[in-house]
């Protein structure tokens, strides 16, 4: 985090660094508020956790932690996609003693969106403003080095027993996000991520009344790490799993259960948190054809300008209402 720090102080106006720390203040200075202040609690806060300089503006550090994280994030998608194509080299967990050329390349790739086994999922990696610190790669042997103790640190955790475990883990990446962001800046930040029972426990109540959380289409405006849609995503595709043998079960089968559970979140690290979520309830269906995840970054409180010619909806429940309406 430190290195990453002083390449984001580091960057010149313009640059490929700097435009996406400015594309990511757009987003989050809605969600943050003002991300400028140099001192204060919050900076304090952020500064003595991670032993960082305190100089810079708040937004920098959170930049970073961000940043931070979803690189962990993608790591962990890219190690459970590698496991199940069969694809070893490509798992970075195998990374640690490939050269320093060959491990820029790799993360290179990693930042490109280049999956394991030739899948197709669009909308994984894509649109991404955390991308910026494979740039750093080159020459820096400091950061190479901290980069293959994250990857080694990897290589502790089960993700076979994740993938194929009669119950998959579901939103892995909250339990990581919240050590990573202490509950005190957590608060400072305005960020109360709803716990998973609490998430459980409204998703049985809607059972109980017969919600069609099976069936219909269900969307979450503010989807966090997609804590209320990863159990009803793994359920429909274990209901899947269920009808007919592994083999058969064809992309298009695997999409209809994708579209049916959506989201959308402000928050850039909320949505690649959802997506690397996505793929771990996917498990070995990833490998079945070509998939779009329906996780998109938006502020679902902005509502739209209509689109020409359109003035009211003229058909369903709707009918006579405007657009904005």
């Amino acid at each position: 985090i430190t290195l990453l720090t002083e390449g984001l102080v580091g960057r010149t106006a313009n640059d490929r660094i700097d435009v996406l720390y400015r594309e990511w203040r757009r987003a989050l200075d809605v969600v943050y508020g003002d991300l400028d202040a140099t001192s204060g609690e919050l900076v304090e806060t952020v500064a003595g956790t991670y032993s960082l300089r305190s100089d810079r503006p708040i937004g920098e550090y959170l930049f970073v932690l961000h940043t931070y994280f979803s690189l962990v994030a993608r790591l962990f998608a890219v190690e459970i996609l590698a496991i199940t194509t069969e694809d070893r080299h490509r798992q970075p967990t195998a990374w640690t003693s490939i050269s320093d050329p060959e491990l820029i390349a790799r993360f290179y790739g990693l930042d490109h969106g280049d999956l394991p086994g030739g899948l197709q999922i669009d909308n994984l990696f894509e649109s991404d403003v955390f991308g910026w610190w494979s740039a750093l790669c080159e020459g820096n042997t400091d950061l190479l080095a901290a980069l293959r103790s994250i990857l080694s640190l990897l290589a502790d955790f089960a993700f076979p027993r994740t993938i194929y475990a009669p119950q998959r883990a579901t939103d892995v990446l909250s339990d990581l996000y919240q050590p990573l962001i202490p509950r005190q800046m957590r608060r400072k930040l305005g960020e109360f991520l709803t716990p998973r029972w609490l998430a459980e426990a409204c998703l049985a109540r809607l059972n109980e009344l017969h919600a069609p959380l099976a069936t219909g289409r269900v969307i979450d405006p503010t989807c966090g790490t997609g804590t209320f849609l990863i159990p009803i995503l793994a359920q429909r595709l274990a209901n899947l799993r269920r009808t007919r043998p592994l083999d058969e079960i064809t992309a298009t089968d695997i999409q209809d259960a994708l579209d049916g559970v959506a989201g959308i979140d402000i928050n850039p690290v909320a949505v690649t948190a959802t997506r690397v979520n996505y793929v771990l309830a996917l498990g070995p269906l990833a490998r079945n054809g070509a998939l779009s995840l329906p996780v998109w970054r938006a502020d679902s409180l902005l509502v739209p300008d209509a689109p020409p010619r359109q003035g009211t909806f003229n058909d369903g429940a709707l009918m006579g209402l405007s657009f904005r309406e």
